[in-house]
């Protein structure tokens, strides 16, 4: 599900705003800033999907009990969201960036 989702954003939301922003820049007018929004809404979006997509692809081949799976994947997925939250507060204070 997470992959899927990620495919859809980079194939239809991201590639194609980018394409828009690199045209944009090439022909010396400023890029559209919806456009723009858009397409780092869903790279964002990707980041915070890309921990428990990777989770889940690692995890595949576990032993989980079945009755409490779909709890302890939601709570992966929470912990995963909110480490990618601290990373990004983290990245805006390193100097250089």
């Amino acid at each position: 599900m997470f992959g899927t989702i990620m495919a859809f954003n980079v194939l239809f939301r991201i590639w194609p705003s980018q394409k828009k922003i690199i045209a944009a820049v090439k022909g010396g007018t400023a890029p559209d800033a919806a456009v723009v929004a858009l397409a780092g809404a869903r790279s964002r979006q990707n980041t915070y999907l890309s921990v428990p997509l990777v989770w889940a692809m690692l995890n595949a081949h576990t032993a989980i009990p079945a009755a409490g799976s779909w709890l302890y994947f939601m709570g992966v997925i929470l912990i995963g969201w909110l480490a990618v939250m601290l990373i990004f507060k983290k990245a805006g204070k390193v100097k250089g960036f």
